[in-house]
């Protein structure tokens, strides 16, 4: 795997998550924005190999918790959720838009709340209207995965480089 590579997509998902530039397309007062970096978590943990996916998920996790309030949660949330995405990686079929989106969607939501659950927990502060957002990140994200999922496909090819006279794994 080309790291270098997948740092640059990183540090550009980090940009846009943590930045002003994805307010223009924002819902309800910037509050309610799609997430590229869940897109890029599901993404590398279903198209690595193993060792490569639990540490791509656990610097998406890295990236997430720089992004956000505090530090810890969302690496903890990532790293499990992109380890199980891994061993569900041979059952699922991305192909499609809607399986991308449908799986994105609860990827968000499988992480948010927990991550959310944790942050309030270390610093005894909860999100005031957490639910619909999260709901609504989560919608608009999957909404938006398919286009995210192709800038990634081909961008991918170039990080995860298949070995030449080797069989595709997926």
């Amino acid at each position: 795997m080309r790291w270098l590579i997948f740092s640059l997509i990183l540090l550009t998902a980090a940009l846009l998550d943590a930045g002003n530039l994805l307010n223009v397309i924002a819902l309800g007062s910037g509050h309610i924005r799609p997430s590229v970096l869940i897109v890029v978590m599901v993404f590398a943990a279903l198209h690595t190999r193993r060792q490569d996916a639990v540490r791509c998920v656990f610097a998406v996790g890295f990236v997430a918790d720089l992004v956000s309030a505090s530090m810890g949660p969302y690496m903890i949330v990532y790293g499990i959720l992109g380890t199980v995405l891994y061993g569900m990686s041979r059952a699922v079929n991305m192909k499609r838009f809607v399986h991308q989106g449908l799986v994105v969607f609860f990827a968000l939501l499988l992480t948010e709340f927990p991550a959310a659950w944790l942050e309030a927990w270390k610093i005894g502060q909860s999100r005031p209207h957490l639910f619909p957002t999260v709901l609504g990140t989560a919608f608009y994200t999957a909404v938006f995965a398919p286009v995210f999922w192709m800038l990634l496909s081909g961008i991918w090819k170039r990080v995860y480089p298949r070995p030449k006279g080797r069989p595709r794994l997926r």
